[in-house]
């Protein structure tokens, strides 16, 4: 996948995130969802090449967000955004299965590298 190219699923409920992931990732095309429920919806309606995710939404966790998507569509990478940036944090991440962390707030050039590495990595040989 050439830099730039992609679907990029934003699940986050601040309004202020969701216009800044779109400003970072200029050039990708940036879909949001505000709530889990809505974010599995996307994900089986129109699978995108990465998820954003937070883990504090109004109707569920990210975390059980992100179980839903990895049982949804295995192969699909998962980058959690959030405030919370502990440990045990990122440890319940990888267990729900996240690709990767990111706490919040993030400098814009760690989250395109990151949301970059992750697409070429999920990109077809």
């Amino acid at each position: 996948m050439l830099e730039g190219q992609g679907v990029v699923l934003v699940v986050d409920d601040d309004a202020l995130v969701r216009r800044a992931v779109h400003r970072v990732l200029a050039g990708f095309r940036v879909v949001e969802a505000v709530t889990g429920s809505e974010a599995l919806a996307l994900v089986r309606r129109e699978p995108p090449d990465l998820v954003l995710l937070d883990l504090v939404l109004p109707d569920m966790t990210g975390y059980e967000v992100c179980l839903r998507i990895k049982e949804a569509a295995p192969g699909l990478p998962v980058l959690l955004v959030t405030g919370f940036g502990e440990q045990e944090d990122r440890s319940a991440g990888v267990g729900a299965g996240a690709d990767g962390h990111l706490a919040k707030p993030f400098a814009p050039a760690d989250l395109r590298s990151r949301v970059e590495v992750l697409l070429g990595r999920a990109a077809p040989p």
